[in-house]
């Protein structure tokens, strides 16, 4: 009985959304149920973290206790190394020290008498054998996904510069967790970056752009975020259609950027698969919860970027780990907009000689709004393939 509780808090709670590096944490998602099997829904939960090192009954080298609320599907997110310290630093942690243990307690009633628990070993994987990804995963972000590789829980794709994206299923569709943060096409070529206002304006070959971490003329900087690599890794980068559409292929091998009509399946399945989910909320169940005084609270209710800006209705709950983020855009004239308030994701359909259908989600609407937008526009790029 032990070891069936043991193993169903591995598969309920050690399922995360997306391969996004947060400043010292890990953005995590779990779908919780008691030990009935019955899901917890739209109430508190109370976990409690360890970080055991050495063995299964180790010292706690750090712990930190979390109350996150769950959505109608069950679904809570945390973020480890965020949660309200108990013992311990989470950034002073030497993962070169192990080996690691990860000590997952659940309170189903959202206190503090944790009656589920399990402990597994974190696994370790030479960096190496992630090509040229070493600077983008973090030690125990890897750990966190080698379990879960292991346990066939969550599989990754790479790009070809080696970062690494969960991925989904939706209906017959895998939708790659997270924005596409590539440098190069597929056959290594490198993708043009660096342009100014009147150089972005006026291209009409593939580029991207990074959104400027410290701000600009018509945005303000960006809070938690101090690079332009923390900013690659929160967002993604900023690409214009014409690398979209450009015949070496932006997206890994065997994925593709969504075509206008893969985007109208995706809302259809979902608005007709789900009584609550409507066209007018559907945008809403795809956004990250995370968001300025989310009234979804716990670990969504974040100042820190990624998340989305303040809004009391149209609020993010991200019920099936799509983690939307609120990427902006660079604008055809080259300026860079709406950091926090809007998501602009290219398709691969083209709309006109100067424009393509683009979808947008906006942090005052709950629509998954579809647009022509012209080709020179910076946008986020998600990726996807049939499901097999």
């Amino acid at each position: 009985m032990r070891a069936n509780i043991i193993l169903a808090l591995l598969l309920m709670i050690i399922s995360t959304n997306a391969f996004s590096q947060l400043p010292q944490g890990i953005s995590h998602q779990s779908v919780v149920r008691d030990i009935q099997n019955n899901l917890i829904v739209n109430q508190p939960v109370g976990v409690r973290v360890s970080i055991l090192q050495g063995t299964l009954e180790g010292d706690a080298v750090y712990v930190e206790t979390h109350n996150p609320v769950s959505n109608q599907n069950g679904l809570i997110t945390m973020i480890i190394g965020h949660g309200i310290p108990v013992n311990g630093i989470f950034s002073e942690i030497d993962w070169s020290g192990g080996p690691y243990f990860l000590k997952m307690e659940v309170d189903p009633t959202g206190g503090e008498y944790y009656t589920i628990s399990g402990t597994t070993q974190f696994l370790t994987v030479p960096y190496a054998m992630h090509a040229g990804s070493a600077e983008k995963v973090s030690g125990l972000e890897q750990m966190i996904y080698n379990i879960l590789i292991e346990a066939g829980l969550v599989s990754l794709v790479s790009d070809i510069d080696g970062n690494l994206y969960d991925y989904i299923t939706l209906g017959d569709q895998h939708w790659m967790v997270g924005n596409l943060r590539t440098t190069r096409y597929n056959d290594g070529s490198a993708i043009v970056t660096g342009l100014g206002d009147s150089g972005w304006s006026t291209a009409n070959l593939g580029a991207y752009a990074i959104f400027p971490y410290l701000g600009g003329p018509f945005c303000d900087g960006v809070l938690g975020v101090d690079s332009d690599e923390e900013m690659v890794d929160a967002y993604g980068k900023l690409y214009n259609w014409h690398a979209v559409n450009d015949p070496r292929g932006l997206c890994p091998e065997g994925w593709r950027v969504p075509s206008d009509e893969d985007w109208t399946d995706l809302t259809n399945f979902l608005i007709a698969g789900y009584g609550y989910i409507t066209a007018h909320n559907v945008g809403n169940r795809l956004k990250t919860c995370r968001q300025v005084n989310s009234p979804a609270l716990g670990d969504c209710n974040v100042e820190e970027h990624p998340r989305w800006n303040e809004h009391n209705v149209h609020y993010g709950t991200d019920d099936f780990g799509f983690y939307a983020l609120p990427g902006g855009m660079r604008s055809n004239n080259g300026v860079f907009l709406s950091i926090g308030l809007f998501g602009y994701w290219w398709t691969s359909t083209e709309f006109s000689e100067v424009s393509a259908r683009a979808r947008e989600m906006s942090r005052a609407g709950g629509r998954v709004i579809r647009d022509p937008l012209p080709k020179s526009m910076g946008l986020s790029v998600r990726c996807m393939r049939d499901a097999e």
